[in-house]
């Protein structure tokens, strides 16, 4: 049941960015986009299969599996979180003041 909500919702939020991103620049914001957030979407719909990856990488091995709740939350801190803290840093905290 948590899979289905993870899924659920992570594809209305992907959907949202491409959809923003398609009428703030055009097909090529959107595709981008698109792309940019494929990671973020693997973590969160397979998470299971993505931790459970063992071998040897371009960085270092990786000896252990993950746990897949892990990778699920380091989806949602991409998907979400990341974004989230470009616009805080970039430009939407132009709006508040600190007393």
């Amino acid at each position: 049941m948590a899979n289905m909500v993870n899924r659920a919702l992570s594809a209305l939020i992907y959907l949202g960015y491409v959809v923003a991103a398609y009428f703030k620049g055009a097909g090529t914001l959107a595709l981008y986009t698109a792309a940019v957030f494929l990671l973020p979407m693997a973590c969160i719909w397979f998470s299971r299969a993505m931790g459970g990856f063992t071998g040897i990488t371009p960085f270092v091995p990786i000896t252990e599996s993950t746990p897949a709740f892990f990778m699920c939350a380091v989806g949602w801190l991409l998907l979400v979180g990341a974004p989230l803290m470009i616009y805080l840093i970039v430009g939407g905290t132009s709006g508040l003041t600190i007393r």
